[in-house]
């Protein structure tokens, strides 16, 4: 039992956690300026196709025919909106209840994201 008690306040020290201070935490929420101009919502949600050595954004680069795209993934790139029913599964715009507001680069989420209620209240602001 000595023993046990030993390792326990050995180990304290390794898992002991300290709050963040509020002025080290972003608060500033930015969704209308990312997302919307004009008072509309502004969107421009494409793909791209990665694979080992990085991503091709056809957007930004000529577009390459001998390039195999097959053996490429494709993933989300720009601003999205995705659309989520009561349980929060992924679902289209006509049955949706909540959504979010994500900006993509790569297939990665970019910056924050912001979740809404279908009538606009925001209910989360979320780092990934």
């Amino acid at each position: 039992m000595k023993f046990l008690i030993c390792i326990m306040l050995l180990t304290l020290p390794l898992f002991s956690w300290s709050q963040q201070p509020l002025s080290e935490i972003d608060t500033i929420q930015d969704w209308q300026e990312r997302f919307y101009k004009n008072g509309q919502l502004a969107l421009n949600s494409y793909y791209v196709y990665c694979d080992s050595s990085g991503y091709y954004d056809w957007t930004e680069y000529d577009y390459d025919e001998f390039t195999d795209s097959t053996k490429m993934v494709r993933v989300q790139q720009g601003k999205w909106i995705i659309y989520y029913d009561k349980k929060w599964q992924l679902t289209d715009s006509s049955q949706q209840y909540y959504y979010c507001l994500i900006e993509f680069r790569g297939g990665y989420a970019k910056r924050k994201v912001y979740y809404f209620k279908k009538n606009g209240t925001l209910i989360q602001c979320a780092l990934r």
